[in-house]
């Protein structure tokens, strides 16, 4: 029966939102990259879409993913329609690996949990696919009617819904599975149905149809076209994919090469296919490719080998008895041990051959296991059981219409009636009959020794004439089968350069498209790479502060760079940086690069190299338009060199670095002086209203004072009258009477002093009115010469109400000159330094502040010193580092403004002065201010 040719596929339609409605049966390499290159991640499907891509390219990732997904699904109180698909199709996933790895009851249970939501909810493509792995199965338990079934429904179901490349792969796969039934009856029957060109098919499609045509000349023993159907085959399977059929191919490559002679060829393909298998660890499969590389062993003379193989071929495939896998497994132990002379171990293993032959209905294997106990059989010197069962394999080969092993049982049958004691003729009738099938057969050629064995008998039979000519016949079949071998070398030689040949140009084509993917790819990296940079940029440069400028190019360069040591500081034309803290780069190395304001490229042996020599260290300084902003440092990973790539990433971070410190040192510098002009205007603001204080409390102050002297001067005429009436006699009651009421000795000591304390009080007020009007020097805005001390001595004044309830003050003023300098100012200087002293002892207990001062000489130049040293909680050298930027604090938040020391570090600096800090945590803090005598001009000029 014919079967009606089939259109070609139609080309893949837009995938609908959910990809399960239209999924592929495999995808191509390319198609399998494109998914996972632009699958989201995290993305709801991209799991199950991978796990289907790759159960066979990678089946242990694919198990995992599949499973993961059931899991995720499992955990949906009502999964909708989409999610069941999804869930259904991942227990196809599992079934294949199941299938693959012998686990023959959780593959049913999975399969029937699949097609049972296929059928809910009416997803006639899940349920082709059901069938296309349950083919799997029925090939494995060597079930030839189970396995046309399938393949029969999965392509029904596929023409059901249209999807026309199913139904071309799932019906050239059927045709394929006919040809094993018989190779003359499959090809009259499909040759007209299936596509003539595999170039009008997608690769996975192509794959099948040239597995079908090699397998079908290999079988029809045109052995060169067979070898390149097989290849082309294997190439498009593994691009595909379909790593078991792969397999397949190369092991049919490796039985076809050897069929022609070739057995380094056929070793070589064997011994692929036993490979890939391994690798896969899937026993059905691997069972196939021991069987067939065995077999080859034993054809090349390897018999221990070969025993070890199929030995191990048959245990692997002992859950599938009636495999294709085991039956051939048993034929090959079969003919090793009868080779071997083991004629009983030979004759058990075609007895089983036999049974499971019969069982799974393969005609081919039930011929061969006659054959195979016929000759155990006479080898173990029982003719008539053998003549049984060649007779038995005769009967089955009447109903095939391939006839190439009647010859060997004819021939077998001639050997046993001869070893019966049968008449000539018996015997002679059955060699007869083997040439008759002999010569029927287009393009066989009887084996010499059969013609040999024919003459004898005809010789025998005073024949002679027919003995000379049988014999003539065998000489020439011994010839031609010289010639044959020589030339089936020839075109397997042939074949094989044809092949190397297509290969290496097809390497060639491969390593040219590489080269541009590659160039394509790094044009693409560099692209998203400048674009990743200017994003970059714009995140460094809109950052307005120095830190945050130098954490944000950490940050980025150590995701960017790869790099053991990484260091980024901010340095200007005058003051270099310090030796990098984590080894990028050493003092002498930052040293150079800053003089030179050139970057430094160096090896391993930090010697200088040129960048195309890969540096492992590379020095990198931050400029913007000449002036240095930083120093960049960084070292290699050990055993690694900086490329291309790294390089540009580097130098183009540390130009936008270079600019954005730039900005942020001008915002900076902006903001402080708006906070000194704040300060100075608040400053000016107190210095006023303590000016206006003063001069309010300085008039009734003083009215006050004068009245007090006066007062005085009352007061002792009143006690001297009162001790003059006091002495007179007097008989007055009225006047005795006060006298003994008032206490005149007590008032006349009492009142003295009592005027001394208001007097006294009121001098202490004098003086706070003074010390503030110092303090403020609202009059003195210009540079004046002013001594140091009394400047000192009014600020503690000033803050005592500060410093008195936790500290002690112990002064040691030394004798200063007069410094030129902005007196109110520096008082501002010592405000902070003293407050700070005060705020730095712990709660709870009572420490001292010690103020000192003096003069020195250094360089020729006259300095006055004031220091302010507590015994406090002192500073680590962390903070000691930060304590003069600006809004850097310690305090809680909203005890201090992180502007004092700030503040006082430009003023010392306006004076061309500096301030110098010792400290250490529990030991206590001491600031000493420098300034000058002759002012600033004189310390910078």
């Amino acid at each position: 029966m014919s079967v009606a040719p089939f259109p070609l596929p139609a080309p893949a339609q837009a995938e609908p939102q959910d990809w399960a409605l239209a999924v592929p049966l495999y995808l191509t390499a390319a198609e399998l990259e494109a998914l996972e290159a632009s699958a989201p991640a995290g993305a709801p499907d991209t799991a199950s879409r991978l796990a289907w891509a790759l159960r066979q390219q990678d089946p242990l990732r694919a198990t995992e993913l599949a499973t993961a997904v059931l899991a995720r699904t499992a955990d949906v109180a009502a999964p909708n329609a989409a999610q069941q698909r999804e869930a259904a199709r991942m227990q196809l996933v599992l079934a294949e690996a199941a299938v693959h790895n012998m686990q023959a009851d959780e593959a049913h249970q999975r399969l029937a949990a699949a097609d049972a939501a296929f059928v809910t909810l009416e997803d006639l493509r899940g349920r082709s696919d059901v069938h296309w792995v349950s083919h799997y199965i029925a090939a494995d338990h060597g079930d030839g009617d189970a396995l046309r079934h399938h393949l029969q429904s999965c392509a029904t179901l596929a023409s059901e819904i249209g999807d026309e490349r199913r139904v071309v792969f799932a019906t050239i796969s059927l045709a394929r599975a006919d040809l094993f039934r018989d190779v003359a009856e499959a090809t009259r029957r499909w040759q007209p149905a299936l596509p003539p060109d595999a170039d009008a098919l997608g690769e996975v499609e192509a794959a099948v149809l040239c597995d079908f045509w090699g397998l079908q000349q290999g079988l029809s023993s045109a052995y060169t076209p067979a070898t390149e159907w097989l290849l082309r085959a294997f190439r498009l399977s593994r691009q595909t994919g379909q790593l078991r059929r792969a397999i397949a191919l190369a092991a049919n490559l490796g039985f076809t090469y050897s069929n022609m002679r070739e057995h380094a060829h056929a070793l070589e393909w064997h011994q692929r296919a036993l490979e890939l298998a391994r690798t896969a660890h899937w026993p059905a499969v691997l069972s196939m490719a021991l069987a067939q590389t065995g077999e080859l062993l034993h054809r090349m003379g390897q018999t221990g080998a070969a025993r070890e193989l199929l030995l191990e071929s048959k245990d692997l495939s002992l859950p599938y008895p009636n495999s294709r896998s085991a039956l051939l497994a048993l034929k090959y132990l079969g003919r090793c041990e009868l080779d071997s002379h083991n004629a009983e171990l030979a004759l058990a293993h075609f007895e089983l051959l036999r049974e499971r032959a019969l069982a799974a209905d393969s005609r081919d294997m039930h011929v061969d296991a006659s054959l195979g106990c016929a000759r155990a059989l006479l080898a173990l010197g029982r003719p008539a059981p053998a003549r049984d069962a060649a007779l038995q394999g005769h009967a089955v080969l009447q109903t095939q219409t391939e006839q190439a092993a009647l010859v060997d049982l004819c021939w077998v049958l001639a050997d046993i009636e001869a070893s019966l004691g049968a008449d000539d003729a018996a015997v002679t009738h059955w060699l007869n009959e083997a040439l008759r099938v002999a010569h029927l057969l287009a393009g066989y050629r009887p084996p010499a020794e059969l013609l040999e064995a024919a003459a004898a008998r005809a010789a025998a039979a005073d024949d002679h004439r027919r003995a000379y000519a049988l014999a003539m016949q065998a000489g020439a079949v011994r010839q031609h089968a010289f010639d044959d071998q020589a030339n089936l070398r020839a075109a397997a030689l042939h074949a094989q350069h044809r092949n190397e040949r297509d290969q290496a140009e097809r390497d060639h084509l491969r390593k040219l498209a590489e080269v541009e993917s590659a160039r394509a790819e790094a044009l693409s990296a560099l692209h998203l790479v400048l674009l990743q940079l200017g994003n970059i940029g714009q995140e460094i440069t809109a950052e307005l502060s120095t830190a945050g400028v130098l954490e944000v190019l950490r940050r980025h360069l150590r995701v960017l760079v790869a790099c053991d040591a990484l260091s980024v500081q901010p340095c200007d034309d005058l003051s270099p940086p310090p030796e990098a803290n984590d080894s990028a780069a050493s003092a002498a190395q930052l040293q150079a690069c800053w003089r030179r304001r050139a970057e430094l490229l160096l090896d391993a042996n930090d010697c200088q190299v040129p960048a195309d020599a890969g540096p492992q260290r590379i020095v990198v300084p931050l400029k913007v338009n000449g002036r240095m902003a930083g120093l960049l440092a960084a070292r290699a990973p050990a055993g690694e060199a900086f490329g291309e790539q790294a390089l540009l990433i580097l130098r183009n971070l540390c130009a936008y670095g270079a600019i954005a410190l730039d900005n942020a040192r001008a915002y900076e510098r902006l903001a402080e002086t708006q906070n000194q002009l704040l300060q100075s205007e608040k400053m000016a603001s107190i210095g006023q209203l303590a000016a206006g204080v003063a001069h309010e409390i300085n008039n009734p102050i003083g009215f006050v004072n004068s009245n007090m002297g006066t007062l005085r001067r009352y007061v002792e005429e009143l006690l001297r009258l009162a001790q003059a009436s006091a002495r007179q006699a007097t008989q007055d009651p009225a006047l005795l009477a006060l006298r003994a009421a008032t206490d005149l000795t007590f008032l006349s000591e009492d009142l003295p002093q009592l005027l001394d304390e208001s007097e006294e009080g009121l001098a202490r007020v004098r003086k706070i009115v003074r010390d503030l009007k110092d303090f403020s020097r609202v009059d003195q805005s210009d540079w004046q010469e002013a001594d140091l001390n009394t400047g000192l001595e009014s600020t503690l004044n000033v803050v005592m109400n500060e410093v008195r309830y936790c500290a002690d003050v112990q002064r040691d003023y030394g004798t200063l000159p007069p410094v030129l300098c902005l007196a109110g100012q520096l008082n501002q200087v010592f405000l902070n330094l003293i407050v700070n002293a005060a705020h730095a002892m712990p709660d709870g207990q009572r420490g001292r502040i010690d103020l000192r001062t003096g003069v020195a000489t250094q360089s020729g130049r006259d300095w006055v010193w004031v220091e302010v040293a507590d015994n406090g909680s002192g500073m680590t050298p962390e903070v000691q580092r930060r304590i003069f930027e600006p809004f850097f604090t310690t305090k809680p938040v909203g005890k201090g403004t992180g502007l004092g020391l700030s503040m006082a570090f430009s003023i010392v600096q306006k004076h061309g002065g500096r301030i110098e800090v010792q400290s250490a945590p529990g030991e206590g803090t001491c600031f000493r201010v420098w300034v000058p005598v002759t002012g600033a001009g004189a310390a910078t000029g």
